[in-house]
């Protein structure tokens, strides 16, 4: 009988450490598809949250965003729509200097379309803030500028020429 007892209690504490742990794991943590509907991190809030902007400023910049944002889309559908075009022709027997450079210069038109639309969304958003803002506002600009000219394009930080290395 002694045996079973002490069977038991062992049962009985190893229950209990599996509840605590069980609680403990899914029990005490935020749901963080709420934070995430309140607490979004992008761009624009870690320039809210850089700058200090006060809850009128957030507004403002709220509304910046979403006309940006619409304009951005329409700008990246364009682009992909010319840049399937231009694509395509690489199964064409027969396609003509004009029609490649026709197609590229649509695209380009539509890249610099797409950078004077963000050149402008900044300084909108520069018209939002006061005079102090406006000085840190400026130093965040040029450190991303800075910093994405020396990545180059997205995927380049490869040490090394060639093809990347198969996925499995």
């Amino acid at each position: 009988m002694k045996k079973n007892t002490l069977l038991y209690l062992l049962l009985i504490v190893l229950l209990l450490a599996n509840g605590f742990f069980l609680v403990k794991h899914f029990g005490d943590k935020p749901d963080h598809r709420v934070r995430a509907k309140t607490e979004r991190r992008g761009p624009n809030n870690f320039i809210a949250r850089q700058l200090d902007f006060n809850e009128s400023q957030i507004q403002q910049l709220k509304d910046l965003k979403l006309g940006h944002r619409e304009d951005m889309m329409a700008y990246d559908n364009d682009i992909k729509v010319l840049k399937n075009k231009f694509f395509d022709n690489i199964s064409k027997e027969n396609v003509t200097k004009s029609e490649i450079d026709s197609l590229a210069t649509l695209i380009s038109e539509k890249e610099k379309l797409k950078d004077i639309e963000l050149f402008n969304h900044f300084r909108d958003i520069r018209e939002i803030c006061n005079d102090n803002q406006k000085s840190r506002f400026e130093s965040i600009i040029k450190k991303a500028v800075n910093r994405d000219r020396r990545r180059g394009p997205k995927g380049s930080s490869r040490k090394h020429d060639g093809p990347p290395p198969p996925r499995h």
